[in-house]
């Protein structure tokens, strides 16, 4: 969401705008500012070489250091491997070291292997669209990823319906996403309207300005998020 925004216009709008304009602006430019996550962390590219064994990654880990084992899971994950993407969206989530943490990236990865097949992270995709840890926030949405999880015999879904979505949606909400989705999973991207932010009941919308969004500072987080969902 951050690069959606034009900093050049807004820039000029606190230099020369009028006084309302400016207001506008600068408070914009505080609430990016203070409710942005920033990205310590190096791209994926960094930890693509050298190469790393399953054995060297697991000695290495046995004298506490991680580096190894992140680099090799790294490998596997941009090659497609899903259990290697759900285990560095764990890295990324937790700030395993030298990683720091990055919600951002482990949704990211969350919603990789999600789309993959793992119900787990089917699961973690759900709960961080509850809260925005990813950028990005649809109580919806992730009520459709914790369904598509229980519909495939993960039992734990059941329980995260439970306690995150039945206090967020009523009956008829869910029954609305059950009828308008039916066939729904996290690989279909026919189904992208469903993730406008007017999908939110109205005094849900109004709780979101008091508990805002941590917007991701990656820019192609967004991008990834909105493609996987077309």
């Amino acid at each position: 969401m951050r690069d959606m925004i034009d900093w050049e216009r807004l820039w000029e709008l606190l230099r020369a705008g009028r006084r309302k304009w400016k207001l506008i602006a600068g408070l914009l430019l505080v609430y990016m500012v203070l409710f942005t996550e920033v990205n310590l962390n190096p791209d994926i590219e960094t930890y693509m070489t050298p190469v790393v064994t399953d054995e060297e990654a697991i000695a290495a880990s046995e004298m506490g250091n991680w580096e190894p084992a992140i680099r090799f899971t790294a490998q596997r994950a941009v090659k497609g491997d899903v259990e290697a993407e759900a285990l560095l969206a764990d890295f990324y989530d937790r700030g395993m070291p030298p990683l720091h943490v990055d919600h951002c990236r482990a949704f990211d990865w969350y919603v990789k292997a999600g789309q993959n097949g793992d119900l787990k992270s089917q699961i973690e995709v759900a709960e961080d669209l509850i809260y925005g840890f990813g950028g990005f926030r649809s109580v919806n949405a992730g009520y459709l990823w914790a369904r598509h999880a229980l519909e495939q015999g993960y039992a734990p879904a059941q329980s995260t319906i439970d306690i995150y979505f039945k206090g967020r949606l009523s009956e008829s909400d869910m029954a609305r996403l059950d009828a308008k989705y039916p066939d729904w999973t996290p690989a279909d991207r026919e189904t992208g309207k469903y993730i406008e932010m007017l999908d939110i009941p109205f005094l849900t919308g109004i709780v979101n300005l008091f508990v805002p969004v941590r917007f991701c500072s990656d820019p192609t987080l967004l991008q990834h998020i909105v493609e996987s969902f077309r």
